[in-house]
């Protein structure tokens, strides 16, 4: 099964077969800077369609396709743009794997692939939920915690999910795992909560096939039964997993 859009020969095409396998790949920021982008996962990452232009470039694109879309019924206002366009998605998933090198990667699917974009700060997602799947990330090692491979089945890990409240500043940490037994919960935990205080919900959702789905939920640790999170864990977590619609 080829992985990708665009049809390659020899090593390119074995190189897009491995999953995950591209990340040490790293952005030109200067080139980056003298093309104008401010993203610099823009050209690579799947996670938004945007970001790697100016903002009022986006905002202009934006009335171009409302204009044709609506235009024939009747009068299209200007869109009325953020104040601050950056970190404004509270809601955050990361997908995990290894390199090819071994190195755990954690971030969003690459275009057209299962891929995964080494993203240690997205302009888009909240700095705080960002902040804690970096640190679950460098936990994963010491606790002998194993990213979940697509390619050899092997692993524990295959996504982290971080919403936060948006009035209350409360934050709900879902791990999706493929077995029931997390080494060391206890300890994880804490040690995640020593370094995030903030954190009010974490939950296990137990997750062993390709389709992403609240199979099985286990709460590993709930601080404020009166949370605009915690109790609501089921419901939310219905509605959380978002599938990227570029690969098969």
């Amino acid at each position: 099964m080829q992985i990708g859009q665009k049809k390659t020969t020899g090593q390119k095409m074995k190189k897009e077969r491995n999953r995950g396998r591209e990340t040490d790949r790293k952005p030109n920021i200067s080139q980056i800077q003298k093309t104008g982008e401010h993203c610099i996962y823009a050209k690579r990452c799947g996670g938004c369609d945007y970001q790697g232009i100016l903002y009022s470039q986006q905002l202009s694109k934006k009335q171009s396709y409302m204009r044709k879309l609506m235009e024939p019924f009747g009068k299209i206002n200007p869109i009325i743009g953020m104040d601050d366009p950056y970190h404004y998605r509270h809601k955050v998933q990361a997908a995990f794997s290894c390199n090819k090198r071994g190195h755990i990667v954690a971030g969003v699917y690459e275009k057209h692939s299962h891929d995964i974009v080494d993203v240690e700060q997205c302009q888009i997602e909240d700095a705080q939920a960002d902040a804690i799947i970096r640190e679950i990330k460098n936990m994963m090692r010491s606790f002998r915690i194993r990213a979940y491979d697509e390619d050899t089945g092997y692993g524990l890990l295959r996504h982290v999910l971080v919403r936060k409240g948006y009035h209350s500043g409360q934050i709900m940490v879902v791990l999706v795992l493929v077995s029931p037994i997390l080494p060391s919960k206890n300890n994880f935990v804490k040690a995640l909560r020593k370094e995030h205080p903030e954190i009010t919900t974490i939950i296990a959702n137990v997750n062993n096939i390709t389709k992403l789905e609240p199979n099985s939920n286990m709460i590993y640790f709930n601080n404020d039964s009166s949370c605009d999170i915690g109790p609501k864990y089921k419901n939310i977590l219905m509605g959380v997993f978002e599938k990227n619609g570029n690969f098969k």
